[in-house]
């Protein structure tokens, strides 16, 4: 589950590294044919990760991978997880992500994956450091605050970020997962449980960004051929 295929890792090295996510001899369209924003790629080689036409399609597959490899994680670590607990909110029936139990530990949390390199983002909350993550679990505090407050629960969104950064409440969540498991499990230190969560996440996320731009790069250059026709 925290291993990445040769050409997953290359793509996640490459955006490591602020390079294209593809050499310069691959064949890439010059304009993203697939969404209404017609991108221009030269300006924003990661436009994939962005282009609405990914939402709904390998950015929620990723989204659900980094849910489950925590709920998994949790698993092991002895814990309770619920994904998408069902009544919590009766009147609008909003769910978060993951319920989360230990003996004595009550959490919600609701994953968040942002990509901070997108072009033309000037504004301060998305240029400063872990801007982007930041401003989305302010926007999951904003939605399931009242739920926690309700179920004596403490909310603690997972947002982080497509380059690897994670805003505070993340890695609180981690930190207070990591506490609870190695009190349940004597034969893992607290550590050990952290290092093997980034782990399982970080490994979810950039599979889930390669994924996204792989299949992006497919479907541009095959629309992007049929227009040239």
């Amino acid at each position: 589950m925290a291993t990445l295929a040769d050409l997953h890792y290359r793509i996640a090295a490459r955006l490591n590294l602020r390079l294209t996510p593809f050499p310069a001899s691959a064949d890439t369209p010059e304009y993203c044919t697939l969404c209404r924003h017609g991108a221009v790629i030269a300006r924003d080689p990661w436009h994939s990760l962005v282009c609405n036409s990914r939402v709904r399609q390998e950015v929620f597959r990723r989204h659900n991978a980094v849910a489950a490899a925590l709920c998994h994680a949790l698993l092991l670590m002895g814990g309770q997880a619920v994904r998408e607990p069902k009544g919590l909110h009766v009147e609008d029936g909003r769910r978060p992500d993951i319920q989360i139990v230990f003996p004595g530990v009550h959490l919600l949390t609701d994953v968040v994956v942002s990509h901070p390199l997108r072009a033309g983002v000037t504004s301060e909350k998305n240029t400063a450091r872990l801007g982007i993550a930041r401003h989305a679990q302010a926007g999951k505090h904003k939605s399931y605050a009242e739920t926690a407050t309700r179920h004596d629960a403490v909310l603690l969104p997972f947002s982080v970020e497509t380059c690897g950064g994670m805003a505070e409440d993340a890695v609180d969540l981690l930190d207070r997962i990591a506490t609870a498991g190695a009190e349940h499990l004597a034969f893992w230190s607290h550590n050990r449980i952290v290092q093997h969560l980034l782990a399982v996440v970080a490994v979810a996320i950039q599979k889930g960004n390669a994924m996204t731009v792989l299949r992006w790069h497919q479907d541009a250059t095959v629309r992007a051929s049929v227009v040239e026709e």
